[in-house]
């Protein structure tokens, strides 16, 4: 009798561990796509307009705040010849004009570990990279 009692017990609370799991898994999916999708957005912008502007920086670290910490690395490689290119910062890069060919690197990644990492012990931290080439 005590052992169905502590069977169905342990039934239930690992029912309820594969629901929570299952409901952060997919939170931490849908949050995966919509920094991809900020990144994405503001690589498009950048490769149509050529210019990195401060307003679509802001508008980039704004949104992603929105969905935790994260850490934003912007970098131009200049399109230069085959053997030498060279990386700049975002503070080089900020309402500078870009030659077509340039190429710039938007990267965010996520500084905090979402519930579903907590939960489940994986390391798969939220992170978009994206580049945009100007034309």
């Amino acid at each position: 009798m005590v052992g169905k009692i502590v069977a169905q017990m342990i039934s239930c609370i690992i029912f309820v561990y594969m629901v929570v799991v299952g409901i952060t898994f997919i939170l931490h999916i849908t949050i995966t796509e919509r920094v991809n999708d900020i990144c994405y957005d503001v690589a498009d912008t950048v490769g149509t307009e050529g210019v990195f502007s401060s307003e679509v920086y802001n508008y980039l670290c704004e949104n992603l705040s929105r969905y935790g910490e994260y850490t934003v690395t912007v970098m131009l490689k200049d399109k230069g010849d085959a053997v030498t290119c060279y990386l700049y910062g975002e503070d080089e890069i900020l309402d500078v004009p870009l030659e077509v060919g340039d190429r710039v690197i938007i990267a965010a990644s996520s500084n905090d570990q979402s519930l579903f990492e907590k939960i489940t012990g994986a390391d798969s931290r939220i992170s978009g990279v994206k580049i945009a080439v100007i034309g």
